[in-house]
């Protein structure tokens, strides 16, 4: 095999390396907001506890992927909820710079 054809193989290999950890990061991003949303949905008892445990779900998914907007709104929300201003107002500040990107999956095509 020449050098050129090991390159491009190389290359292609790293590709799909990087397209699946995509793919999971994501998947994983996904299931720990769900996570949060299913503790929000069957609250029972201390609610601060219920925040407590949501906020942990969606931090999980904010730092697996921080392009998990409504993860990283709902984080904001629980934060705010706790107290925790400055820690909500950051984590909004820092989902609204992410969202000014334009590839963003939120934002609507031109």
């Amino acid at each position: 095999m020449n050098f050129i054809m090991k390159m491009s193989l190389v290359i292609v290999l790293t590709f799909l390396v990087v397209s699946c950890q995509s793919d999971i990061t994501e998947r994983q991003s996904q299931e720990a907001y769900k996570n949060g949303i299913e503790v929000l949905q069957q609250a029972s008892g201390n609610q601060k506890a219920v925040t407590e445990r949501a906020l942990v779900h969606f931090s999980k998914a904010v730092t697996i992927d921080p392009a998990n907007m409504e993860a990283a709104l709902w984080k904001s929300q629980m934060e705010f909820k706790l107290g925790k201003f400055e820690d909500a107002l950051l984590t909004a500040n820092s989902a609204i710079e992410r969202l000014v990107d334009e590839s963003h999956r939120l934002l609507p095509k031109s």
